[in-house]
């Protein structure tokens, strides 16, 4: 290659080419770069989308409160752990008593259904969250709290713990409705006299089953108590029955009683640590337990509001009938009720109610809510004494002779039980509101840990699969 002249000037020409060599390689480098940038940035939003946004995708969302990806499987993962704990107590119930006194057999197909179908727990726990979120709503706006020392309080009942002593169960007296009958009502029917009660048997010892929420593993749920063995101070004096004249043999029974363990506040705190420790290998912490406790408790005084507002009185009838399977037999009834033949009489003869029948038809005292439609609309409809034409539901047809009506004071489980019927009923209208979505995206991270391997239960079919696949 000829060498350039040390006095050489370059053309324009020269000049032009070297300036697109440049840009052609500044391009290059340009081109190479943004490729680079390109596949790190796919690289990378990948890693972001795995490991941040998809655990902040919504599931469910009430009002401007939102449940991720994160906190649903967070929550699932606990509950598998409660239930799997809850299985293993259940069984060992099973074990102990080598089958199953306490009917426990259900329960335990209901737990394994759960954690070996994924979905079917899933949307159980998407669906408390939710309940959760709209419980806490309503409560904040009726101006109720829960503070830290009720939460506090609450985990050392859970635990059995109670530093100011074991609280002594109130009982509450029911109070007993007697009703005062008209001169109409004693010529319907004749009253049988509640019989006396005569001495009750002697109980006799039989275990029973109690099955406790366990918040984890070391968790007590009775401190065993240390028993000595004390010889009394007087002996006791036993006669041996051999022959008349033998002379008293004196012996010493030993009086066995307890000592209780002291529950003290280390042993439960170093309880309560081993759960936050087990919990904690699935990522709930003790603030997510915390939290869990805090909705628990709003429940419940929520739950306790809807109580006080049920009414202390409701109105009641007291009926009795004759069921039969078609029309032209309730005719029949009908014409014989009406020629004078005896109510109770026809019953036995013709009710194909066998629970009542025996009875006279005799279905005692009832509110609004415990019959069907066309019956209750009847009953409630009628005067004391009066006898209804055959009224139909789906059981067949009815007739119907109310013996009394008045307003009756509910019995504290009658209040109660309304009020959770109350309850139950503004939560599903609550959590099917406008502001209240639930998405499909915990279906795509379903969550199968804790691993659950069910042994075979007693009486269970082993030539099938005891999980799904």
């Amino acid at each position: 290659m000829p060498q350039k002249p040390k006095n050489y000037i370059p053309t324009k020409k020269h000049l032009a080419r070297m300036e697109r060599e440049r840009i052609q390689r500044r391009n290059l480098l340009i081109g190479m770069g943004i490729v680079v940038l390109l596949v790190v940035g796919i690289i990378g939003y990948g890693l972001l989308d795995n490991l941040v946004l998809v655990y902040n995708q919504p599931v469910a969302q009430v009002g401007n409160e939102v449940i991720t990806v994160k906190e649903y499987q967070i929550q699932t993962k606990f509950q598998r752990y409660q239930l799997i704990q809850q299985f293993n107590q259940y069984y060992q119930f099973m074990t102990q008593f080598q089958g199953d006194p306490f009917g426990l057999t259900p329960q335990l197909k209901d737990i394994e259904t759960k954690l070996s179908q994924p979905a079917v727990l899933g949307k159980d726990v998407v669906d408390q969250m939710v309940a959760d979120l709209v419980i806490e709503r309503e409560a904040l706006k009726r101006g109720i709290t829960v503070s830290d020392a009720e939460v506090n309080d609450y985990i050392q009942k859970l635990y059995g713990y109670f530093p100011n002593g074991t609280p002594t169960p109130t009982i509450t007296p029911s109070e007993i409705v007697t009703s005062t009958f008209s001169a109409t009502q004693l010529a319907l029917i004749t009253l049988t006299p509640t019989p006396t009660p005569g001495p009750s048997p002697t109980p006799t010892d039989t275990p029973t089953a109690t099955a406790t929420a366990t918040p984890g593993e070391g968790t007590p749920t009775a401190v065993p108590p240390t028993a000595t063995l004390v010889p009394s101070d007087t002996p006791t004096v036993t006669v041996t029955p051999s022959e008349p004249s033998a002379t008293p043999t004196i012996t010493e029974t030993p009086t066995i009683t307890t000592t209780p363990t002291v529950y003290t506040e280390d042993l439960f705190k170093g309880q309560e640590q081993t759960s936050f420790d087990n919990f904690a290998k699935f990522g709930f912490t003790e603030a997510d337990f915390r939290k869990l406790i805090k909705y628990q408790i709003y429940r419940e005084k929520l739950l306790e509001e809807f109580v006080k507002a049920v009414p202390t009185t409701q109105e009641k009838v007291w009926a009795r009938h004759i069921l039969v399977a078609d029309l032209a037999t309730a005719n029949k009834v009908e014409d014989l009720l009406k020629q004078g033949e005896d109510f109770g009489r026809l019953a036995a003869e013709y009710s194909t109610d066998t629970g009542t029948k025996d009875k006279g038809g005799d279905l005692g005292w009832f509110a609004k809510g415990a019959m069907v439609a066309p019956f209750e609309d009847a009953a409630f409809s009628m005067n004391i004494g009066e006898i209804s034409q055959p009224i139909e539901s789906n059981f067949g047809y009815h007739i119907i002779q109310v013996l009394g009506k008045e307003n009756q004071p509910l019995t504290e489980a009658e209040i109660q039980s309304k009020g959770q019927s109350d309850f139950q009923d503004w939560l599903t209208t609550a959590t099917t509101a406008d502001d209240v979505k639930i998405f499909n995206a915990w279906t795509n991270h379903l969550v199968t840990e804790p691993a659950f391997n069910p042994p075979v239960l007693p009486g269970a079919d082993t030539t099938q699969p005891t999980t799904a696949p």
